[in-house]
């Protein structure tokens, strides 16, 4: 039973915090919950005044610094009453600063959706909308408070058929994933295509949300058909097939940054299991969206007969951890066992192509964790050829899935090809064993002096087998030598004591604002222009030590700013080193940058390290 000796043992295990306090709010008493919220001493809270409201009942936020740099803060409730013939006050404290931070990461989720220019939507378990963003209003028609709470099924625009649905809803519970042209109904009745990706969320292994991204693909239909006319017409087909696909990733590369960037901020930021997973599924699905069009891209070089190599120092091992880590979710969420291993001899730098490499590698991973629901999936560098100058890595990539028959082996490396997985939906299934992703290997390990081999045993899994050449260098060079050039830049700044100065010239506002956050976070201060002209006035105006320039922008491109500068500017800042940061990928856009001035050009979406490095470079030759 409860007396007056254990009672203090019982306020005590309360996990709010309880106070009491006299008529002129001293602290005459306080559980081990209070004194923690206050610091941990009871020295910081007994016999002293704290600042509370004790002239009426009440429930107020209250901000408790315990120290400057943790403020805690507390949801209280007082309450007043006599003790000993005098009036007191009990207050209870209950810590909601976890709380109030998850509110606010959620609310910056939110925005950073919020200001992107695809549609967006989230449905709970039951497939009802309980998010939309503003884009979704502008491309449906429809209220935001029309769209919440219904099911998607009201864009249905009758052209589909219910097989198609069935085809959609079986893809999204087996591989977690759907992607393709779908056509919707706007709010005006007008039938339109929308680009669609969707992406589900599991919770206790059941699907738990689904998560939406589209944009209007109606301009970008209309080109489809324009290219399907000079496709039967055009001579250099190849050639305009090139031309024509660089410059609409464009628009796709822009938003893909918008999203990439804003959730790599708000990932630095304290997260809870549930939200580090909601950023992690955007992180997978954004970085998914931009390999597609890189593939495009990729394909549309190939058939160009363009060969691009881009030797850079790199670690191997660091590469395949890399990837290891791209993977690992997706072999989470599928319950499969996945691993990696290395050669004993494997060097720890090495010269080549080092996103080419990558680039096999996700493509044959990316393959096989589509085509295998159970078991493992395996793969790393089983030896290493030493010729003299070069070294050849001998690598693979094993899986436990669907497998592929005997005779379509020799035609996986075809573009396009597909053939029937006789192993699901009753021999009903289409899903394609290949596509783009294994033609690029082909083609890739080609140009290098490779190749690849495949060999499968049907329902039982498949094994690929490539060799990839490098260059050897030496190994005193180090692992990590992009992080040792930018510790090394970052010295020689600090030894200075100078302020460094950017301007960021970008009319896409997120972007622009996700840059800045980056610099600022390394202590670089920064000025924003969000259009050409802009820019010009500001370097009129004042002194930059460099400027950070989009290429593709309404009122005066990066083009035109870089020649303006080079030719027209004061000779001080005719000079200033110039960074294009721009989502096209083309070479004649890349000779086109070199040829008017520009120091550098960096692709969106760009990695801070790489940004920071490319500006320290300039700043300090």
């Amino acid at each position: 039973m409860i007396n007056s000796e254990n009672l203090d043992q019982v306020v005590d295990a309360i996990p709010d915090g309880i106070l009491v306090l006299d008529s002129v709010g001293i602290a005459k008493y306080a559980n081990k919950s209070a004194i923690f919220l206050f610091g941990g001493h009871s020295e910081f809270i007994l016999e002293r005044e704290l600042g509370l409201p004790v002239d009426e009942e009440s429930t107020v936020d209250l901000d408790i610094i315990t120290n400057p740099k943790f403020p805690k803060i507390a949801e209280m409730r007082i309450q007043k009453m006599h003790l000993n013939g005098e009036d007191a006050y009990v207050a209870s404290l209950r810590d909601v600063t976890l709380k109030r931070q998850e509110q606010e990461i959620i609310e910056s989720v939110y925005n950073a959706f919020g200001l992107m220019n695809e549609g967006f939507f989230i449905c709970n378990e039951d497939g009802k909308i309980f998010f939309a963003n503003e884009a979704l209003e502008r491309i449906t028609g429809y209220p935001r408070n029309y769209i919440v709470g219904r099911n998607p099924n009201f864009l249905k625009s009758g052209i589909h058929t219910e097989e198609f649905y069935s085809n959609f809803y079986r893809k999204l519970k087996e591989d977690g994933e759907w992607q393709g042209v779908i056509w919707n109904k706007r709010a005006s009745g007008e039938i339109y295509p929308d680009n669609m990706t969707v992406t589900t969320l599991l919770k206790d292994g059941k699907i738990d949300k689904f998560i939406a991204v589209y944009s209007d693909f109606s301009e970008g239909y209309k080109h489809y058909k324009e290219l399907n006319k000079l496709r039967r017409s055009a001579i250099d087909l190849n050639i305009k097939k090139n031309i024509f696909l660089t410059d609409a990733s464009q628009a796709v590369r822009e938003p893909i940054s918008e999203i990439i960037g804003s959730t790599e901020f708000v990932a630095d930021l304290p997260l809870t299991p549930v939200q580090k997973e909601y950023i992690d599924v955007i992180r997978s699905s954004s970085m998914s969206l931009l390999n597609i069009v890189n593939d495009i891209l990729e394909v549309s070089k190939i058939d160009s007969g363009m060969n691009y190599t881009h030797n850079s120092l790199f670690s191997v091992k660091e590469l395949i951890q890399n990837v290891f880590q791209f993977f690992r979710l997706h072999s989470l969420n599928k319950e499969l066992i996945f691993e990696y291993y290395l050669s004993e001899n494997l060097p720890d730098m090495v010269k080549g192509d080092k996103e080419s490499l990558r680039q096999i590698l996700t493509n044959i991973l990316a393959n096989a964790f589509k085509y295998t629901n159970q078991g493992r999936i395996k793969f790393g560098i089983d030896s290493v050829e030493d010729l003299e100058d070069t070294l050849v890595l001998n690598f693979s990539v094993m899986d436990t899935g669907i497998g592929i028959a005997k005779e379509n082996l020799q035609r996986i490396f075809d573009p396009f090809f597909k053939v029937q997985d006789e192993l699901s939906n009753h021999n009903k299934s289409d899903k394609a064993t290949s596509g783009l992703g294994l033609t690029i290997v082909s083609n890739l390990l080609e140009q290098n002096g490779g190749k690849i081999v495949a060999n499968s045993n049907y329902r039982k899994g498949s094994h690929f087998h490539f060799s990839y050449k490098v260059i050897k260098v030496n190994q005193n060079q180090g692992t990590s030598q992009i992080q040792e050039l930018i510790k090394n830049k970052l010295d020689k700044w600090k030894n200075t004591n100078r302020a460094i100065t950017v301007l960021i010239v970008e009319d896409n506002l997120s972007y622009l604002y996700y840059i800045k956050r980056v610099l600022e976070k390394r202590g670089i201060s920064t000025n924003l222009s969000k259009s050409g002209k802009d820019a010009i006035d500001k370097l009129e105006k004042r002194e930059y030590d460099l400027i950070i320039l989009d290429i593709k922008m309404p009122d005066m491109d990066g083009y035109a700013v870089t020649k303006h500068i080079r030719s027209n500017a004061n000779s001080q800042k005719k000079n200033i080193p110039i960074i294009a940061l721009t989502g096209l990928t083309s070479d004649e856009s890349l000779a086109k940058c070199k040829e008017l001035g520009m120091n550098s050009v960096l692709n969106k979406p760009v990695a801070e390290d790489h940004l920071l490095f490319e500006i320290l470079r300039f700043v300090f030759p």
